[in-house]
């Protein structure tokens, strides 16, 4: 990108447009690069926006770095579709082995994983959204929702996990036995 200049004797200059030009693109580097360290400065500065991490913050629950947690709970979880039992995914809230999202599940036992900094409640609306964003998709619908096998009279919003509870998701035909409890292993939770 050298241009061609003519001094006052009617001769080029090529020697001086070709510094010109290598003072631009310079010029140009050093901005982009003060502008990269500015923006990633501020979203690591910044973990009220994004956890303490880069992963989003997802329906009002973090992901932390695998760290000691100041409440640790736990909930079991079944899932029936037109009355045959699903799996539940595991890792619903892991990410990539950097952070935990505060429900999570560790495997496919249908164990939720409550991990937060605090006592806190946490929805069944707030689990399957932290299940769609970091797993498979959960299934669409509206499910009947059973809590220690009673048939709760709230949505997904308003269904609190229960703390060693049992928590049953019907999609479509029930069941002929809707679980109503769960054995936790010894010293979890």
């Amino acid at each position: 990108m050298v241009k061609k200049t003519r001094k006052k004797t009617g001769k080029i200059d090529v020697e001086k447009e070709r510094g010109k030009d290598k003072k631009t693109i310079i010029a140009v580097v050093a901005i982009g690069a003060f502008v990269a360290l500015l923006v990633g400065l501020s979203f690591g500065l910044n973990p009220k926006q994004t956890g303490s991490t880069a992963a989003p913050i997802i329906d009002g629950v973090q992901c932390d770095e695998m760290a000691t947690y100041g409440f640790r709970g736990e909930a079991h979880m079944d899932i029936f579709i037109d009355g045959k039992p699903q799996t539940v995914p595991s890792n619903i809230g892991i990410m990539n082995g950097t952070c935990k999202y505060w429900i999570n599940t560790g495997n496919t036992g249908g164990i939720i994983n409550i991990e937060a900094p605090e006592q806190r409640q946490f929805s069944l609306s707030q689990l399957i959204d932290v299940w769609k964003g970091t797993s498979s998709l959960p299934p669409l619908g509206s499910p009947a929702i059973f809590i220690d096998g009673k048939k709760a009279a709230s949505d997904l919003n308003d269904t609190i996990l229960p703390q060693n509870g049992e928590v049953v998701l019907v999609y479509g035909k029930a069941p002929s036995i809707i679980p109503d409890s769960y054995q936790f292993p010894s010293g979890s939770g």
